[in-house]
């Protein structure tokens, strides 16, 4: 991947996503004025906490904000990667990407109250879930290809990589079976073996973060890249936060590990590369 086709495909996510933000503000406006905002009474929460304290007691306010963290972070953020990596060849950009396309995705959980579609089953309430469900499994695994690239000295198979992560996240999307009845507190439908894909994204994380530790290694004594691993770890963290956030502590401390965590990771890469 050129460095133009590169900054070609961040330009056209923050268009995208400012779009899909704008629609998703209108379809809202919409479905209130319709009458057709619905977000159930009865819901499963994905991390059983405590309602008996308000800042962890499951509420529609944290779960909204949390998306709305997760859709605003990716025209931010791809502005910024755009501006700082312009003229700079990065493997891990390439990826960054990927993972800012699985964040915009998440806004996708706003068309269940918006269309009121929980409990009616139709190929768009499928596609929904699964497209959910494929943007989470890319997720984790965008970072860990680049660290395995990088590691491995094979930057030049980065394309070949990135039809890989795509090809498996779609195909797992397509078998995974849906509950249909099984509604989330976080705004989202249960998908099969939840859990196990959870403990996936966990694992894939750590290795990665082992991963970029032995970069760090290998390239000391660049001072940058050091910091690099622990901006990823953050990064991450408040992502998966985010994403199962109901509640006001998980959405506050998600959202500050997000961006503190993506500051980190920027700052000190921009700097690595900078002085190369």
């Amino acid at each position: 991947m050129t460095l133009n086709i590169r900054n070609a495909l961040l330009k056209s996510l923050f268009a995208i996503s400012i779009i899909f933000i704008l629609t998703l503000i209108v379809l809202g406006i919409v479905s209130v004025i319709t009458n057709k905002f619905f977000f159930p009474f009865n819901v499963t929460r994905p991390i059983p906490l405590s309602n008996t304290l308000f800042i962890f007691r499951a509420d529609i306010i944290p779960t909204f904000i949390a998306i709305g963290v997760l859709l605003l972070y990716v025209p931010v953020t791809s502005l910024r990667l755009y501006f700082t990596f312009e003229k700079t060849k990065s493997t891990e950009i390439y990826y960054f990407i990927a993972f800012l396309s699985a964040c915009l995705i998440e806004g996708c959980r706003f068309f269940f109250p918006f269309g009121n579609i929980w409990y009616n089953y139709s190929s768009f309430f499928s596609f929904i879930t699964r497209l959910i469900f494929c943007a989470r499994l890319i997720a984790p695994f965008s970072f860990f290809l680049a660290a395995f690239l990088i590691a491995t000295n094979q930057p030049q198979n980065a394309d070949r990589a990135y039809i890989i992560l795509f090809v498996i996240g779609i195909g797992f999307a397509a078998v995974i079976p849906v509950d249909t009845f099984h509604v989330l507190s976080n705004s989202m439908i249960a998908y099969g073996y939840g859990t196990t894909f959870v403990a996936i994204g966990i694992c894939v994380s750590l290795l990665t973060f082992i991963s970029l530790n032995f970069i760090a290694a290998q390239r000391q004594p660049a001072l940058e890249y050091m910091h690099i691993p622990f901006g990823y770890i953050l990064l991450i963290a408040g992502y998966m936060f985010l994403l199962f956030a109901d509640c006001y502590v998980l959405t506050v401390v998600g959202t500050i590990m997000l961006l503190s965590g993506t500051q980190i990771y920027i700052r000190n890469l921009h700097k690595y590369y900078m002085w190369q």
